[in-house]
Order: C-alpha cells, then sequence, then structure tokens
C-alpha cells in the first residue's frame, strides 16, 4: 500500500458513503484520510470508499506481495483461486477469449462506528452482478471527541426525520406510501 501513498499525482474516485456522490481525490490524500482520520465541513467523520482498486492494473501486477498473501487466505481455493482454482470456470476460458476480472481488487472503506447516532456500515446492502468472496482484513478505531459527538447529537433530529420519510415513503406532496404495512 505504500506504493500507492508514494502515487501523489494519480487520483482515485471515491464515494461518500453519507451522500453516494462520487468525487476526485489524490491517491495519497485518501491514504492520509485513512490512516489520520478527516472531517467534513460539518465536523463529522467522512465516509469515503474506495472500489475497485487498483482501478487500470491488476492486483497482481501493482502489488504482488499483497496479491501472493491474500490468495493463502482464500477459502475454497478450488472455487476462489483467480489463476488456478481447479472447479473455477472463469480460468478455464481458453486463450483468446475475453476472461472476466478476477481480481482481487480492494475496496479500502473509512468511517465510523455510529453514522449519526445509529450503528451503520460505508458498504450499503447491495447486489453484486457476479459471484464475490469478501475478506475483512483491517478495522480500527476511530476516536470520536467532545465536538463530534455534538455535532452528530445535533444532526440526530433531522436524520430522524429522513428515515421516517424514507420508511414510510412520504413523497414531496405529502402522499404516504408505508413500504412495511404495502400490500404490494
Amino acid at each position: 500500500m505504500n506504493r500507492a501513498i508514494c502515487q501523489k499525482h494519480e487520483t482515485v474516485k471515491v464515494l461518500g458513503c453519507s451522500n453516494l456522490e462520487e468525487e476526485s481525490v489524490k491517491t495519497d490524500l485518501f491514504f492520509t484520510w485513512y490512516t489520520k482520520g478527516c472531517k467534513g465541513s460539518s465536523k463529522q467523520p467522512h465516509m469515503l470508499k474506495l472500489k475497485d482498486w487498483p482501478p487500470s492494473e491488476s492486483f497482481k501486477e501493482c502489488l504482488p506481495n499483497h496479491f501472493e498473501e491474500f490468495v493463502s487466505y482464500l477459502p475454497y481455493k478450488e472455487y476462489t483461486h483467480p489463476v488456478s482454482g481447479s472447479i473455477n470456470l472463469a480460468v478455464k476460458f481458453p486463450d483468446g477469449w475475453l476472461k472476466p476480472d478476477m481480481g482481487p481488487k480492494a475496496y479500502i472503506a473509512y468511517g465510523f462506528a455510529k453514522e449519526l447516532g445509529f450503528g451503520d456500515s460505508v458498504t450499503k446492502l447491495h447486489c453484486d452482478m457476479s459471484d464475490a468472496v469478501n475478506v475483512l482484513t483491517h478495522v480500527a478505531e476511530v476516536k470520536l471527541g467532545y465536538e463530534d459527538v455534538t455535532a452528530i447529537e445535533k444532526l440526530m433530529p433531522k436524520n430522524l426525520e429522513q428515515d421516517k420519510r424514507e420508511l414510510h415513503d412520504i413523497h414531496q406532496d405529502g402522499e404516504a406510501n408505508d413500504i412495511i404495512s404495502s400490500d404490494t
């Protein structure tokens, strides 16, 4: 990963997990924020995710030592090994055929355990387009100071109202569509 941190002029696209907006950030800045934390203008910690990294070259070429170590820890290698899985159909494609990207790809994300007072994660519930093996390799605690907690507590009522609107699917015109008790 140090190599990535040294790529100061390269930018990567990151996803803001609270607002689902994509932005470009210099690679070294993303990893600095990952290790030291980063707060937005509202003084609450950012929740950012770097998906499908490295973007342009294979993980094996970019980080060969990390690749070998990662692959050595994969479960069910006959299915999951990206080069030699004996029953991994994707590695059996004939030469000249377009093969899927077998990865691995890193999803590097950071945030905090409680988003505005609720337990949260930086990866929302989703459906992958293909089979995937996800391996959690690192977790670190982010300490929140008094100012951080105060800022979060100020935002909680606003976010509770938004959650209620989303839960009951209340439209701008005030018409409600309760998704929990709906027959459809």
